[in-house]
């Protein structure tokens, strides 16, 4: 249970590192650090979620 949470984070943060990357090379508003926050939270919320 406790991996299970762990992964999902990892992923979670690896894929709000591209997104983020790629948002920031193209000079979008919400770069690096707003992606991976957002992707943080979000499955954080959901793995609370699963968990209740």
């Amino acid at each position: 249970m406790e991996y299970e949470i762990i992964i999902r984070m990892l992923i979670a943060v690896s894929l709000g590192f591209f997104i983020g990357l790629e948002r920031q090379w193209h000079n979008c508003i919400a770069g690096l650090r707003t992606n991976i926050l957002m992707r943080c939270f979000f499955c954080r919320n959901i793995s609370l979620i699963s968990i209740l």
